[in-house]
């Protein structure tokens, strides 16, 4: 809905700056031949065409990524399919295509279904194709390079972040430990002072003695535990013991 249809008000368009709209009409224009003049207009269309196709979640094996891999736009497939060189080729490519599957080199989104309905995600197809020595065009392995390598640094951060989240639960679980550990010794030592006038045990008296000897319970290497975590961590460490 444009914002004119939002507002109840009839769609008319006046066009205040005619100038301001040719002069970035025949900016692109000469964007576009300098594109051309540098690349050749053949290179700029194959690279739009990647572009397109390798931002797709998955491919069409038979009819999408078999034509891609030969250059070919897989919009304008059908019109090339009575060619008989690029037919033999398509062929060819088709049947060591589904060979691979049954020996597990391609993996395929939808094993399930028939061959002529089968699906794979492009990163798939490109390591199937690298592997399989198939002279891929320029502008794709480009892209898809690129693709594999942002996935790989993504991946990475992920798997950091996991790796830091394991390690900061071990930490956690460790000073829990320590705490408990370091409790033990408080009763041991100090029961009285453990206990409150009514003559219990509390997590407070105990986290209180914990803290006035922590140099020599822990040294250098502090516990990374709040107060109220450890108070709670104490009191059901008692009850349970109790």
């Amino acid at each position: 809905m444009g914002v004119n249809k939002l507002f109840g008000q009839s769609e008319i368009v006046v066009n205040s700056h005619p100038e301001k709209e040719v002069s970035n009409s025949v900016n692109k224009k000469n964007m576009r031949q300098k594109e051309k003049a540098v690349y050749g207009e053949d290179r700029i269309t194959q690279q739009k065409l990647y572009e397109k196709w390798t931002v797709k979640p998955s491919w069409h094996l038979k009819n999408e990524a078999i034509p891609l891999l030969l250059s070919i736009d897989p919009e304008k497939y059908s019109t090339l399919s009575s060619d008989e060189y690029f037919e033999q080729k398509h062929q060819d490519l088709w049947e060591h295509a589904q060979h691979c599957v049954e020996q597990g080199l391609l993996f395929i989104l939808n094993r399930e279904h028939s061959a002529d309905e089968w699906e794979a995600k492009p990163i798939d197809v490109y390591k199937w194709a690298a592997i399989s020595r198939v002279e891929l065009p320029l502008e794709l392995s480009t892209l898809m390079e690129f693709v594999m390598m942002s996935l790989v640094s993504t991946a990475n951060i992920d798997n950091n972040s996991t790796e830091n989240k394991k390690q900061n639960d071990i930490s956690y679980e460790m000073d829990k430990e320590r705490i408990l550990g370091a409790a033990l010794a408080m009763l041991v030592n100090y029961p009285e002072r453990c206990k409150n006038k009514k003559g219990q045990v509390r997590a407070e008296n105990i986290l209180l003695l914990i803290n006035e000897n922590e140099s020599v319970l822990f040294g250098e290497e502090i516990p990374d535990l709040s107060p109220t975590a450890g108070i709670d961590l104490i009191s059901k460490w008692i009850k349970t013991s109790a």
